[in-house]
């Protein structure tokens, strides 16, 4: 014959399983998170990426596209593309009463700033969030003082833009 003590345990046991089937069916199923919000999980918490980048999707249609990476770039004049993450931005006044941007983008074989004067900047300024990728337009320079390379940026393109580009599309937005 079973014990107080064992009938008291099954009963607390079972209530425990009743409880817990109870709080389970109320909360459902939990969706997987999606990788982008994944990632931005793991940079707010960490401070950087842990299980992948949010540039790694595009990787592949960036080199079909003839996006040079940033490890890759050499000094070369005007057209030629660089794409990246964009993980911070300064915008300082001019001399000229405009406005400049620095920006610097990640694209996982390294990271670059990119500078855009002036009318480049007041045109693509809508553009430059922080955490969305773009793709750079512009010369690529020796930097001086940091003995790398340093972009000029002309034009700013999202993905989208890039690929009606690549296809000879068109597309106005008002």
């Amino acid at each position: 014959a079973p014990s107080q003590h064992d009938v008291a345990h099954r009963l607390a046991g079972a209530r425990i399983r009743r409880a817990t089937e109870r709080a389970s069916a109320r909360r459902g199923v939990v969706a997987p998170l999606s990788t982008r919000e994944r990632l931005e999980g793991e940079k707010e918490a960490l401070g950087l990426f842990l299980t992948g980048h949010p540039i790694e999707a595009y990787l592949a249609e960036l080199g079909a596209l003839g996006i040079s990476r940033i490890a890759d770039l050499r000094p070369r004049r005007a057209g030629q593309l660089v794409a990246g993450w964009v993980v911070s931005q300064r915008v300082l006044a001019s001399r000229r009463g405009g406005e400049n941007c620095f920006v610097e983008i990640d694209d996982r074989s390294g990271r670059i700033e990119v500078a855009l004067f002036g009318d480049a900047f007041e045109t693509h300024r809508a553009l430059i969030t922080k955490g969305a990728i773009l793709i750079f337009e512009g010369d690529i320079q020796p930097d001086e003082a940091g003995g790398g390379v340093k972009v000029r940026g002309e034009r700013v393109l999202r993905i989208d833009d890039l690929r009606l580009r690549a296809r000879g599309e068109l597309r106005v937005e008002v």
